[in-house]
């Protein structure tokens, strides 16, 4: 399965491509802990949706591996704790 992950928005947001379409997800970077905010978006169109099961069986792990260790300027790797929240458990 061909995959691609990018951090957009100034590191504001995290998008996922596979053939499955296009997720995008809220993300913020505090005290070396990386939250992804749920729900996420789907589509061109940026529905906001709760993910299926299966979704979230293929896509969150990618993610927890791509932003748990990440090298800065292709040099230097820094890691990461990585959580999923729900946006109603944050107010």
């Amino acid at each position: 399965m061909a995959y691609k992950l990018y951090l957009v928005a100034r590191n504001e947001g995290l998008e996922y491509v596979d053939e499955n379409g296009l997720y995008r997800f809220d993300i913020s970077l505090v005290k070396g802990v990386w939250t992804i905010y749920l729900p996420g978006t789907v589509g061109r169109s940026h529905e906001s949706r709760a993910l299926s099961d299966e979704e979230r069986a293929r896509i969150f792990p990618l993610i927890t591996n791509y932003l748990a260790e990440i090298r800065w300027l292709g040099l230097f790797t820094r890691y990461y704790e990585v959580r999923f929240v729900d946006r109603a458990e944050v107010g």
